[in-house]
C-alpha cells in the first residue's frame, strides 16, 4: 500500500470468502437495469451546444438540478454498474467498499482545502479568462485532432454534453475550467507494447486569479488529514 505521502505500509488483508466466485457470478447473471433518456443533447456540434443551453436554462441553469431531476441516466453516477443492491456482496469485501458505494451513488468530490480564500470574483476572473482565450496545455494544442476525437467520443457515448463557452456565466452551480492536456502512455496490441495518447487535466496550470485546482490540494497547504491511503492491487 502506498499513500499520497509516499509512505509504504502492509495492506488489509481480505476477509475470508469461500463463495467469492459464487457471488460474482450470481451478480452477472442479474440483468442491468435499462438507462433513462437524458434531457440532453450527444452530439459534438454548436447546434448541440445551444440546444443543451437552452435546456439547461429550464432547470435555473443548475447542472446538479437537472442530473438530479433525471436520474438513472448516461450522466448520472455510477450508472455504468449494476444496481447497488446487486454489487454490495462483492463491495462489502473491500476495505475501501463503503467509500466506493458512495462514489457509486453521488460520484466523487476531490477533498480539498475549504480554508483557502478562493473567492466568487477569483473564480469569475477564471471563467472570463477561459472564455475568452485558449487555456489547454501545450501537449493538448499539439495533438488537437486527438483531443477533439476523444472529446466526440465521450459525447457521443453519453458521458458528457457540450454548451457554448460563453455560456458558462451563467451556470448557477460553482463550475470552473481546467485545461486539458495529452500524455504518453503503453498498450499491448497483437502481443507487442505500443504507445497511445490520453486526455489528461492540467491541474497544476495558474489561471488569471493566481490560483490553479492543485493550490488547494492537501500536499500544498500542509493538510495530511486530506489525504487517503491508496491501495494497489490485481484486478478480478
Amino acid at each position: 500500500m502506498s499513500n499520497q505521502k509516499g509512505k509504504t505500509n502492509s495492506p488489509p488483508r481480505m476477509p475470508n470468502h469461500s463463495n467469492l466466485l459464487v457471488t460474482v457470478q450470481r451478480i452477472l447473471d442479474t440483468p442491468s437495469s435499462p438507462l433513462n433518456k437524458s434531457p440532453m443533447t450527444f452530439e459534438f456540434s454548436q447546434e448541440a451546444a445551444l440546444k443543451n443551453a437552452l435546456t439547461l436554462s429550464s432547470f435555473d441553469f443548475s447542472i446538479e438540478s437537472m442530473t438530479k431531476s433525471n436520474e438513472f441516466t448516461s450522466l448520472h453516477s455510477g450508472c455504468e454498474f449494476r444496481n447497488i443492491e446487486t454489487i454490495r456482496p462483492i463491495l462489502q469485501l473491500h476495505h475501501y467498499g463503503a467509500e466506493v458505494e458512495k462514489y457509486l451513488l453521488s460520484g466523487v468530490s476531490y477533498e480539498l482545502d475549504p480554508g483557502k480564500a478562493y473567492t466568487e470574483s477569483d473564480r469569475e476572473i477564471d471563467l472570463a479568462e477561459a472564455s475568452q482565450t485558449e487555456i489547454n496545455n501545450q501537449s493538448a494544442l499539439k495533438q488537437s485532432s486527438f483531443v477533439e476525437e476523444m472529446i466526440k467520443k465521450e459525447v457521443e457515448r453519453g458521458w458528457s454534453f457540450v454548451l457554448p463557452r460563453d455560456f458558462m456565466k451563467n451556470i448557477a452551480d460553482r463550475v470552473g475550467f481546467i485545461p486539458l492536456g495529452t500524455s504518453k502512455q503503453f498498450k499491448v496490441k497483437e502481443g507487442k507494447i505500443c504507445e497511445k495518447l490520453r486526455l489528461t487535466q492540467d491541474c497544476s496550470q495558474q489561471r488569471a486569479s493566481g490560483f490553479s485546482l492543485n493550490t488547494f490540494s492537501a500536499d500544498e497547504v500542509d493538510r495530511p488529514d486530506l489525504n487517503v491511503d491508496c491501495y494497489f492491487g490485481g484486478c478480478l
